[in-house]
This record gives C-alpha cells, structure tokens and sequence, in this order.
C-alpha cells in the first residue's frame, strides 16, 4: 500500500513539473522578444518550403495573441493566412484573412488590398461538393466529366470537385438515359433531387373505355397524371369487343407532362374472317385472268399463222380468183389474230395486278389484335416500384 501511494505521488509531481515547465516555455514565447523571434522563424521556414514547421510556430503563438494589439495580431494572421493558402487550406487561410482585415487601421492599404484580393481568388477556388436524391429507385448517376465517371446507385455524393458546370448523366434503364446540367458554387454544397418521371392524360370518347399502356390496363377515360418511365410507349383504347381499337405510339421526355386525345374508332364488320377472304378471291380472280390470257394469245398467234401461210398461197395464185379468195382468208386471219393478242394482253395486265394487290395485302396488311387481358399491375405502378 504505501509503495501504490509513493507511485501515485510520484505521477502527480511529474506532471505538476511537466505543466510548470509547459506555462515557463508558453511564457517565454508570449514575452515580447519571444512573439518577434517565433514569427521570423516562422516566415523563414515558410519561405524555404518547410510549410507544415511554420504552421506549427504559427499555432503554438495563436495562444498569446489574446493579449496583444491589433496591428500585431493582424501581422501574425496575415502570415499565418499565407502559410495556409499556400498548404490549399482555403477555408482557414480565408478565416485569417478575415481576422486581420477586422483589425481596425492594423494593415497598410497595399497588405489590405492584397489580403482583400487574395480571399475573393481563394473563394473562387474553393472545391464544391454535391449530393443528388431520386424520387425514383434503382437510377444510377455518373459526372460524365469527374475524373471518376463511373455510374454510383442514387442517392450519391461527391466531394471536392471544381466550381462551375457539370454534365450529369441519369441513367434509367439500359436503354434510356439522359443528360442535365448543373451549376456549382464555389465552397458550396450543392443539393439536387432528380425525378424522371412523365405524367400522361388521357382524354377522349367514349368515357369509361378502358385504356392499355404498353399491354397493361391502366385505367379508363379520362386517364389523369398516368406516372410513366421517360421514353417510348405504346398506348391504346379497347373496343366492347375486347379488342385494341385505337392504337398509337408516344415518346415522352423525362417529366414531361403530357395530355393524349384518343377515341374508339367504329367497328366496320364484326367477323374478321370476311376481309380476309377478299385477298383470296383476288389472287384466284387474277390467275384465273393470266391463263385466260395465255389461251387468247395462243389463239391469235395461231391466226396470224394462217394469216401469213394465205398470204403466200395469194402471191402464189394462178388466177385471179384463187388470189383473191387467199387474200381474203389472209386480211380475216390477220384482224382475227391481232383481236385476240389484244384481249390476252389485257387479260395478263388484269392478272398481274390482282396477284400482285393479293401478295401485298397478305404482307403488308396487319391482322386484327388479338383481346388484351389485364395483368392486375398497371404501367404506372410497374415503373413506381421498380
């Protein structure tokens, strides 16, 4: 027990001599000579490079400028100032700054213009930091000019970049994205909240029709602030039939508000077989059309060819009788022929169109939609809860 006390005694009057010797060199340091003496040791070091020695001096003689004039203490702020403008401490340095600017008629004019200027550079220097908020889950956000440009899931933050603007990429899905802008303030902490959702109405007649965006019923008319993801959609109204009866495709911008006027066009024909027979008909119509044209011009090919064998049997001819009863024959053959390449001709015309009208209504035409069903999850709610 004594030997724990004698220790005790011990620790207690090492650190009474620790605190006597501490107060003894603050003391010698806060005399007049102490203050001048520290203050050219630490300019000195400051002026060959050893920044951090010189911002220790300047720290162990911020304890005795409490008591010391105004011009002093606007000497040792303005040189601490330089010490921390040139470590890129620009806050502090600024603060320093500003100290011994408020000592009243301390600096000359040209160490207060200079300390005066000197804290408007080192404002316009100083970094800016941002943060951004999504009213949106899953968004990722990339600086596209930031020496890391790699995407980060929102909410995200950077800090020290460089005052001005800066591109700000927000990615939605693999395949949209797009590009803001922002402004940042120099020293200044930039807060941004990025909302992409487009809100879509939806007007039109008959009211009460159901309306489908992208597959998914999404209400009925009138359809007000439908939340969408920003990019293409397909929106449309169904029939009483259950059928798509109005269709049409949108894009929409990121917070676009937009309003669509749609209406259910009449149905022509309640059995969609009936239309597409026609095409059918037709092509059986138009080839019907070119085999009868290739008989009409076998035909007047044919007369042609008796038309050119009386021909020679006139020139032929001993009497006259016999030569007028071949050019007959061959002037009837002749016009017989030329008749029948006519009507054949006209025939192939009217065939081919109607095979090539068939084809491209086979091709081209597109067949009626088949009933939509609800799946339970609208579009707007898909893309809230994503």
């Amino acid at each position: 027990m004594e030997r724990a006390t004698s220790n005790v005694y011990a620790v207690l009057l090492a650190v009474a001599i620790s605190l006597a010797s501490a107060s003894g060199v603050w003391a010698e340091t806060c005399a007049r000579d102490g203050i001048d003496r520290a203050l050219i040791e630490a300019r000195n070091a400051h002026e060959r490079g050893r920044l951090q020695e010189a911002l220790a001096t300047y720290r162990t003689l911020a304890r005795c400028m409490a008591s010391e004039p105004p011009d002093s203490v606007a000497a040792f702020a303005l040189n601490m100032a330089d010490t921390l403008a040139a470590l890129d401490r620009h806050h502090d340095a600024i603060e320093q700054y500003t100290r011994a600017l408020a000592q009243p008629g301390a600096l000359s004019s040209g160490d207060a213009t200079r300390a005066r200027q000197t804290v408007e550079t080192l404002k316009a220097r100083m970094p800016a930091s941002l943060s951004v908020e999504c009213h949106v889950p899953d968004l990722r956000i990339a600086l596209v000019d930031h020496s890391d440009a790699v995407s980060r899931p929102c909410p995200a933050r950077w800090d020290g970049l460089s005052p001005g603007r800066h591109g700000m990429q927000i990615i939605v899905s693999e395949a949209f994205s797009y590009r803001v802008e922002v402004r940042l303030r120099a020293g200044q902490h930039e807060r941004l909240t990025v909302d992409p959702t487009a809100r879509l109405s939806i007007a039109g007649r008959p009211l009460g029709a159901t309306v489908v965006v992208d597959g998914a019923v999404a209400g009925v008319l009138p359809l007000a602030d439908f939340p969408l993801a920003p990019g293409p959609h397909r929106i449309g109204l169904l029939g009483d039939d259950g059928r798509t009866a109005t269709r049409r495709s949108i894009d929409l911008r990121p917070g676009e508000e937009r309003t669509v006027e749609l209406h259910v066009l009449p149905v022509t024909t309640s059995d969609p077989v009936v239309p597409r027979a026609v095409p059918w008909v037709a092509m059986g119509l138009g080839w019907g059309a070119v085999i009868g044209s290739g008989i009409f011009l076998g035909v007047g090919e044919s007369h042609l060819a008796d038309a050119h064998r009386a021909g020679a049997l006139a020139r032929g001819s001993r009497t006259v009788y016999d030569y007028e009863r071949h050019a007959r024959m061959a002037r009837d053959s002749l016009e017989d022929g030329k008749g029948a390449r006519r009507v054949g001709y006209g025939l192939l015309g009217v065939g081919a169109s109607l095979v090539v009208g068939s084809l491209a209504v086979f091709v081209f035409d597109e067949p009626p939609a088949a009933p939509m069903a609800s799946s339970g999850v609208s579009a707007g709610s898909a893309w809230s809860t994503r």
